[in-house]
């Protein structure tokens, strides 16, 4: 099963990256933000963005649920002394261009979080985690982030992180990648964009990472994605084999792990001081389950690997992949009705479901209606960019407002709410899927988990003139 295993792990690989659009279309975010700060406020050229995590890492993965957003993670830095800037300050100053910059270009206010603001890009498919810092002294890339709940400055080096990653990859096989890119383009191989190169090591930390998920699921204690990459890295042995490379990792996963004066210890191989796993020691529990994990994986591999066919094999796979697990299937031995993808991603219709094209004469989308999600709290209803998750909870009112199209009126508003996931799959008429028509406003109750969402047509003369479809995630 050797050969499978290793189509496998390329197939998830590829069903978890983020699109080149979306890629593309981030960066441009973070440094057209960078750009604005700069130029329009000044004394803060000394502002700089960058990226940081699994987007710099080329690991991102995309969300279990969905249609879930990539989180992608920027270092907002000034080039300030430390002690000459309090972390409250900091914050706040970030905060304030942040949103300045936002209400200039129309966007949603940034939500403050822990140690970053949360700006939402919804419809792209992403949101960015923006963390202010100041440099620190201890090398030209490491830095000091600040942290809303904690009183001391946290230290980090997102820079000195990724060089070391990447020395942990297989050069070679980076170089071999390129030029094999290259001639599929035909361009030269300068011109080949790290972006498109993916590793055997890049694609191991993906695969675990999207187990992690799976077995977890919303659970708080599971291990952080910089654990295992950080494990993975330094286990992996430059392996060419995406198979082999996968085994090798996941059987040695457990080895860099420390114990120091009775602590749990996985220092960050760029700032010895910062340890990975020390939240294991505030609450031994996450420790327990990281093994657990790890062993159920371990189990659920060397099944597939004496299983006595591929189907047999993918059948195994699952329990620690979830519909990756088809979409990989899919892709190896391929599918006659091509639909197992969609199957697996939650997009085949509902038994009932009515598509535009059913209900109107034609579909003509030459204008644009905007709507706007709200949900009930406390303090009343609330735009879903004030949520500190993205998520939304079960059991709370929601509702959907058109608050503007350019078609001219007069016009016919319609709605569409379409369920997806296994609680709503259980009762197939909660998966809905008929088009009706509504008013300006639509209220709805968050009733299933899964990943749903309500779609507004805006229809003038029988013809679908504007459309636009809101995905609600639900945890």
């Amino acid at each position: 099963m050797s050969t499978y295993l290793a189509g496998f792990v390329e197939a998830v690989g590829r069903e978890l990256d983020i699109t080149r659009d979306q890629f593309e279309q981030a960066r441009a975010q973070y440094l057209a933000i960078g750009d604005w700060i700069s130029q329009r406020y000044e004394g803060h050229a000394d502002v700089e963005i960058y990226s940081q995590g699994s987007f710099r890492l080329g690991t991102v993965v995309r969300p279990v649920v969905d249609r879930g957003d990539f989180d992608i993670d920027l270092v907002f830095l000034r080039q300030l002394q430390p002690g000459s800037i309090s972390q409250q300050k900091l914050r706040d100053e970030a905060g304030e261009l942040l949103s300045a910059y936002c209400e200039a270009h129309d966007l949603d206010e940034p939500l403050e979080l822990g140690r970053c603001w949360r700006l939402d890009f919804f419809d792209a498919g992403f949101h960015l985690d923006v963390l202010p810092a100041i440099p620190h002294e201890d090398s030209a890339t490491a830095i000091r982030l600040s942290d809303r709940d904690l009183h001391e400055w946290q230290y980090s080096n997102p820079i000195g992180y990724a060089n070391w990653f990447s020395q942990r990859q297989n050069s070679a096989l980076v170089d071999e990648s390129r030029r094999e890119l290259a001639k599929a383009f035909n361009v030269d191989v300068a011109e080949v964009p790290d972006f498109l190169i993916r590793t055997p090591l890049q694609r191991v930390v993906q695969v675990l990472k999207r187990s992690r998920d799976v077995y977890f699921e919303d659970d708080a204690q599971a291990p952080p994605s910089i654990l295992i990459t950080t494990l993975a890295a330094i286990t992996y042995r430059g392996q060419s084999d995406l198979d082999q490379a996968l085994a090798a990792v996941v059987s040695q996963l457990h080895q860099p792990i420390q114990r120091r004066n009775d602590e749990w210890w996985l220092p960050n191989p760029a700032h010895e001081r910062e340890n990975f796993a020390d939240k294991w020691n505030a609450d031994p529990e996450r420790c327990e389950k990281f093994f657990e994990w790890l062993k159920n994986l371990r189990a659920n591999l060397e099944s597939s690997r004496v299983a006595a066919s591929v189907d047999l094999a993918m059948d195994r796979l699952t329990p620690s992949f979830g519909a990756s697990t088809q979409i990989a299937k899919t892709a190896l031995i391929g599918d006659s009705q091509g639909s197992t993808r969609d199957m697996a991603r939650g997009l085949s219709p509902a038994p009932d479901e009515q598509l535009p094209e059913d209900c109107f004469a034609a579909v003509l989308v030459d204008h644009s209606v905007n709507v706007m999600l709200e949900i009930a709290g406390d303090g009343g209803y609330a735009r879903r960019s004030q949520l500190r998750r993205r998520r939304i909870p079960k059991h709370r009112n929601v509702r959907f407002i058109v608050t503007e199209t350019t078609v001219p009126p007069p016009y016919d508003i319609y709605w569409k709410v379409r369920n997806h996931g296994e609680q709503a799959a259980k009762r197939p008429e909660q998966l809905r899927g008929s088009i009706v028509r509504g008013e300006s406003v639509l209220n709805e109750v968050t009733a299933y988990r899964g990943e749903h969402y309500a779609e507004c047509f805006i229809g003038k003369d029988g013809v679908v003139r504007a459309r636009k479809r809101t995905w609600i995630p639900i945890s």
